[in-house]
């Protein structure tokens, strides 16, 4: 559902601005096939800085193997999944973020789960803080700047698989999941 919201917004977005822009600049090859019959699109895929974002030596959040997520505590971006996978697995998790949802997912912070709303950018020591990093999203348009940062740190990844770009996660990088909390575990 989400993925065909965001979609029909993107068409109309760019029917809106097609004649009053030039070209287009898309994040990935999903949305690049949306637009392009709008206007002249070029592809320009997410990229980060990998002399910033590397592993170093960091405070760890917790002394045990670490689940991590940054980003948006929306619905589209499904942390609960990742909550509910890690519960079940009795794994530590920490996640960092704010949106419409962080008052429901701060009420059920315990000794396993530490919710934080703010992270100073940029976020290298997060990632660097934990062992695994987990992005369940609904929606994107390419492999997310989180997932790239978190990999330039070095850490696998697990991203749900919504017809972005993450077919060009490699299997010694992470891997592809379905959305719910059961293919995530």
């Amino acid at each position: 559902v989400y993925g065909e919201i965001g979609r029909g917004l993107t068409k109309f977005f760019a029917k809106m601005h097609a004649n009053r822009s030039k070209r287009y600049i898309a994040v990935g090859r999903t949305v690049k096939r949306i637009i392009e019959k709008y206007n002249e699109t070029e592809l320009m895929n997410n990229c980060i800085d990998p002399q910033l974002f590397r592993a170093l030596k960091t405070e760890r959040y917790f002394d045990d193997f670490t689940v991590g997520y940054i980003g948006r505590f929306d619905p589209e971006k499904n942390v609960f999944s990742v909550i509910r996978a890690c519960e079940q697995l009795k794994v530590k998790l920490v996640v960092c973020g704010s949106g419409v949802k962080y008052n429901s997912i701060k009420k059920l912070e315990n000794d396993s789960l530490k919710v934080l709303n703010w992270c100073k950018y940029p976020p290298i020591e997060f990632y660097n803080g934990i062992d695994l990093f987990v992005s369940p999203t609904y929606v994107e348009a390419n492999i997310s700047r989180t997932v790239l940062e978190a990999m330039a740190c070095e850490k696998p990844v697990i991203v749900g698989g919504c017809g972005g770009e993450e077919k060009k996660i490699k299997p010694e990088w992470g891997m592809v999941s379905k959305q719910d909390a059961t293919s995530i575990k």
